[in-house]
């Protein structure tokens, strides 16, 4: 009996040589390999769509650019179609001036704000009537911003109109059509014209040297 048991505890008393530990630390080693290949993966994605997926063109870094936006070959006309037809053009009235508001904000951003923001910015002392020939050659530009302003009080006036002439109570369109519809989106367009107006304000009320540049214009030409 006493060898049978000492059999027994040969035959399953444990024995660690080691490899176990060996194949476990094995295991976490390929882990932390995986990981930071992983990582460095991600990190790699991220780099470049964060180079991709930026607004600012850097013309030394990436000498060609490709505009990939997609194009709405689709008329509003196709777009605004239902049975109504009288509807159909109360909308595509209000759906071209919203289209219009896009573009004039477009403009706004793209080619009247940079040059406000940068006038006088280059640090340096001009001599007198320098500064006067400079206002000279921007008339074309002002002129342009003029008929810009223009162009946008018209075409807020016309959207305000449209709207006061559809809610009205005894109007009968209103009354079929419209009483229950609220038209917040003609309304959020016409707070972002609005507010490429008091930006441009603010843009040009804020440059003092062009306000100077200008007094000294008008005093010349005066």
């Amino acid at each position: 009996n006493v060898d049978q048991a000492t059999m027994d505890d040969y035959m399953f008393d444990e024995f660690d040589d080691g490899s176990s530990r060996m194949v476990g630390e094995q295991q976490v080693e390929k882990m932390r390999e995986f990981l930071k290949e992983y990582s460095d993966q991600l990190r790699e994605i991220e780099e470049a769509l964060d180079e991709s997926l930026s607004e600012v063109w850097d013309p030394v870094v990436d000498p060609v650019a490709l505009n990939v936006e997609p194009y709405e070959q689709t008329t509003l006309v196709e777009l605004i179609n239902t049975e109504n037809k009288l509807f159909n053009k109360v909308m595509l009235v209000f759906a071209t001036l919203c289209k219009e508001i896009d573009q004039l904000v477009d403009v706004a951003q793209n080619k009247f704000y940079a040059p406000f923001l940068l006038f006088g910015q280059e640090g340096t002392d001009t001599e007198e009537g320098d500064i006067q020939v400079q206002i000279g050659k921007m008339l074309p530009f002002l002129i342009d911003l003029s008929n810009y302003v223009n162009r946008v009080n018209s075409v807020v006036q016309n959207l305000i109109r449209q709207l006061a002439s559809l809610y009205q109570k005894n109007q009968e369109l209103y009354k079929k059509s419209f009483k229950g519809v609220h038209l917040n989106k003609v309304f959020n367009y016409i707070s972002k014209i609005l507010t490429v107006l008091i930006t441009l304000d603010e843009i040009i009320g804020q440059n003092k040297r062009f306000r100077a540049a200008w007094n000294n214009y008008r005093r010349m030409t005066g």
